[in-house]
């Protein structure tokens, strides 16, 4: 560690110098909690499914052909054959729950392996209760949506359950953030339809900085999360010419102000990227409203956005040989690579063509 912080100064100046000492020290400070979990990481690498086969995959012919060669890459739990899409659901989400099971088990930080089934929760919650807001009065409507198993939270057990009993069977936050959303949601369905899930979000990343407090790679990671979040939403805004969606949806945390945001709603793609200012969001800024302008298509601005926070991931973990930056870029460089896997099945099963895949599949390659 010592040589490291040795190579980081040379060139640099006094004050640099002393930063960068910081940093390291305090980002390998609890390196040894996760000395195992960086051996199974560094023996998974070489397993991840490579760009080509991903291009493979995109032109492959029918929907079992994807299967079969993601069967052959180490999805064994996917079904073979004709199967339904939420078959090949459930097969993405057991294969990411025994993927995940010996790294998660040779962490010894369990604060890192908390915040990651934090996050699967509240996710879960947003399609839980917005499905659940649809239906008069909170009821069961329509088709249950496909929860992820990688959290706490059993809910699938709740599902025919009443509201109240619902929100009882959630931690405190959550379960205020879920209510105030469903809430809205029933008092203005046709305006706040989308409450539920602005809720729930404000409510999970208040929890993951509550969790992380004191760990500097958590809440640089976490502060350029929000950053992006809110780039989404302000872009979201201004395509649908809905002020009150960002007002509403600011997630606080961030390097950006709410007050820099507003000052973009309603502006011209140049005067956006000429107002924000910031480590990633400026980046992700002039990448996404680049693909927006090529391709016309809102899921390429998101893409962009996820893609550009990858990229930020990749140049933080490459200076860490071991540590919670190395675990967490491959925690979520598989889990990625796992939602791509599921959106080609997809694609496949309505026979969408490569072109669509495109603009939706997010690169976590560096």
């Amino acid at each position: 560690m010592d040589l490291f912080v040795e190579i980081v100064c040379v060139g640099a100046g006094a004050a640099l110098a002393a930063k960068a000492a910081r940093v390291v020290h305090d980002t390998w400070r609890d390196a040894s909690n996760y000395a195992r979990a960086t051996g199974i990481v560094y023996g998974a690498w070489s397993k991840l499914i490579p760009r080509e086969k991903i291009n493979d995959l995109k032109s492959a012919r029918t929907v079992e052909e994807v299967a079969r060669v993601c069967f052959e890459a180490g999805y064994a739990e996917l079904p073979q054959g004709t199967a339904l899409i939420a078959e090949y659901e459930a097969g993405v989400q057991k294969h990411l729950r025994n993927h995940f099971a010996p790294l998660f088990a040779a962490i010894e930080d369990k604060r890192f392996v908390a915040i990651v089934k934090a996050r699967h929760d509240y996710a879960n919650a947003g399609l839980f209760f917005q499905a659940r807001a649809a239906g008069a009065a909170g009821a069961t409507s329509g088709r249950k949506p496909a929860f992820s198993i990688l959290g706490n939270i059993d809910f699938d057990s709740l599902w025919s359950k009443p509201l109240d009993a619902c929100y009882a069977a959630l931690p405190p936050r959550l379960a205020a953030a879920a209510r105030a959303g469903v809430k809205r949601a029933g008092e203005n369905p046709r305006t706040d339809s989308n409450s539920v899930t602005l809720e729930i979000q404000k409510a999970l990343y208040a929890e993951l900085f509550d969790s992380t407090r004191g760990n500097p790679f958590f809440e640089r990671v976490l502060s350029h999360q929000v950053d992006l979040v809110n780039l989404k939403l302000l872009f979201k805004s201004n395509l649908l010419g809905e002020r009150l969606l960002l007002e509403r949806g600011y997630v606080v945390g961030g390097t950006v102000s709410l007050a820099a945001f507003r000052k973009s709603f309603g502006k011209t793609n140049r005067e956006i990227l000429a107002a924000l200012r910031g480590e990633v969001v400026e980046r992700a800024a002039k990448r996404g409203l680049g693909e927006f302008e090529r391709t016309g298509f809102w899921a390429s601005f998101d893409k962009a956005c996820d893609e550009e926070f990858f990229d930020f991931l990749s140049h933080f973990a490459r200076f860490c040989g071991a540590g919670p930056e190395i675990v967490y870029y491959y925690y979520a460089m598989k889990s990625n690579e796992a939602a791509n896997v599921l959106k080609i099945l997809k694609a496949k099963k309505v026979g969408a063509g490569r072109e669509v895949m495109d603009l939706v599949l997010v690169s976590s390659l560096a």
